[in-house]
């Protein structure tokens, strides 16, 4: 049995690296958890070894670690880029301005562009996000609800969705992220009245009901991590609509060919539109009993 103190070394050593130390401790020691019956000989150095100096210098937990993060990377730690550290400081001003101006007006949406760059698959959507919410909602009408999985920082793109009002919960696994949220759905008051749940989609199931649920990049994570989830948490998402996303290109920009067969045959079991932006792939499904 491998000690608990030793585990939580291990879960902090994992999340050294800058890109993933905002990550929850307790995603990060269930990953450690998942790979770790792969290092057999990790798993008696972890187990035996009484210098913890001695356990990091073995190869084949060294090797465990560099794995773990690679999964961190892939599942999270990509999706930031170099402006993630700004967020607070352009928060702060977004923050001092609407005490004077109105969340809608131009230079209020400057900040909230500021704030969207910061992140790279918001950063991608930018040019596209007014588009996208017109024609969504073209689609399932205009929502009073919306639940937004694995959302990051995508509730800053509400000034774009053309509503002066709606209830919006966000979920997100990131401390950072969900902390980033929470403060911003105080600034934004009743124009948008946000909750934030902080959870683990691979393992937490059960959402509060909305008449619009976005899932924006998140299946193709969630599938790596735990295979047929994405079955369960259509099932378990009790709204109208649910608006899944895909890339179509790498966050390099080469085109992606992945056919999705999963997905593929998820989707016979509903009606469906899609609307394609230059990276992504978006299908609006219809999750109520037709007229």
């Amino acid at each position: 049995m491998i000690p608990d103190k030793r585990m939580c070394k291990l879960v902090t050593h994992i999340k050294r690296k800058p890109e993933l130390r905002n990550l929850d401790s307790m995603y990060v020691a269930q990953r450690l958890q998942d790979r770790i019956e792969s290092y057999p000989r990790a798993i008696v150095k972890l187990e035996h070894e009484n210098s913890y100096s001695r356990v990091l210098r073995c190869k084949e937990v060294r090797a465990m670690i560099k794995d773990v993060r690679a999964e961190l990377r892939h599942n999270y730690g990509m999706f930031k880029n170099n402006k993630s550290h700004k967020v607070h400081r352009f928060l702060n001003r977004l923050a001092e301005k609407l005490e004077d101006i109105d969340i809608f007006s131009e230079e209020s949406i400057y900040f909230h562009k500021q704030l969207l760059r910061c992140h790279k698959s918001t950063k991608e959507r930018l040019d596209d996000y007014s588009r996208l919410y017109s024609e969504l909602f073209n689609i399932t009408g205009r929502p009073r609800a919306i639940l937004d999985l694995g959302c990051g920082i995508n509730p800053l793109s509400f000034v774009f969705m053309g509503l002066k009002s709606v209830e919006y919960t966000a979920v997100e696994l990131a401390k950072q992220d969900c902390d980033l949220m929470e403060l911003y759905f105080n600034m934004a008051g009743d124009n948008c009245r946000g909750k934030v749940l902080q959870m683990d989609l691979s393992e937490e199931i059960g959402f509060p009901e909305a008449e619009v649920c976005f899932l924006f990049k998140i299946l193709d994570v969630l599938e790596s991590q735990k295979r047929g989830i994405s079955r369960t948490l259509l099932n378990t998402i009790e709204s109208d609509w649910i608006v899944v996303s895909f890339a179509t290109r790498t966050l390099s920009g080469k085109e992606i060919c992945s056919e999705r067969r999963w997905f593929k045959e998820l989707l016979e079991e509903y009606d469906y539109d899609t609307l394609e932006l230059d990276n992504e792939i978006f299908y609006i499904i219809c999750n109520r009993a037709l007229p």
